[in-house]
């Protein structure tokens, strides 16, 4: 009704004090939330009572949404605020051999598979900004793969969403994104 007709909740603002304008200001924001909130719900509700899907199907993908953001966000945090070194003998290895494949040479010393990932990225940008995302973003993708695996093993989402979940926060994991 408030959405419709937005005039019929206002008052007259010279009749107000400073105070009072403050809490009329505050009164409106709440009441703009609630709104959106309802609408929201309202909309979740739509969604869930005429989609052909089973309820069971957004609660699976909306959790699963949730541990991706999640394990996003831990990982960024650990990769940019931990204050560990970005950079170690492997890493350095890596880089050295990505040179060597950019040069159009080879060097048999690691697998050449994220040394070519290294090279892509350094052809986009800058090596260790690139690097960060890079393993930011396949660290992710790690743990969606370890609920697929685990959801095909045991067939059953609750047990995939715990697998997801540890390695969502498993500090050895989280450690490899630097």
């Amino acid at each position: 009704f408030f959405i419709i007709f937005p005039d019929f909740y206002t008052r007259d603002e010279r009749e107000m004090s400073d105070s009072d304008t403050a809490q009329f200001q505050n009164e409106t924001l709440i009441f703009k939330l609630f709104h959106i909130f309802h609408f929201l719900l309202t909309i979740k509700y739509s969604i869930l009572v005429l989609s052909p899907k089973p309820v069971d199907f957004y609660i699976k993908n909306i959790s699963l949404m949730f541990l991706l953001i999640i394990a996003f966000f831990v990982r960024i945090i650990a990769a940019t605020y931990t204050g560990m070194p970005h950079y170690t003998i492997d890493s350095q290895n890596y880089i050295w051999q990505a040179e060597i494949l950019k040069k159009g040479g080879y060097n048999n010393y690691f697998p050449n598979g994220y040394p070519l990932l290294i090279l892509i990225v350094s052809i986009f940008s800058p090596l260790e900004i690139g690097l960060l995302w890079l393993n930011i973003i396949l660290s992710v993708f790690t743990i969606l793969l370890v609920y697929l695996i685990a959801e095909n093993l045991t067939g059953n989402f609750y047990a995939a969403l715990f697998c997801a979940a540890v390695l969502t926060f498993y500090p050895n994991q989280v450690n490899y994104v630097h």
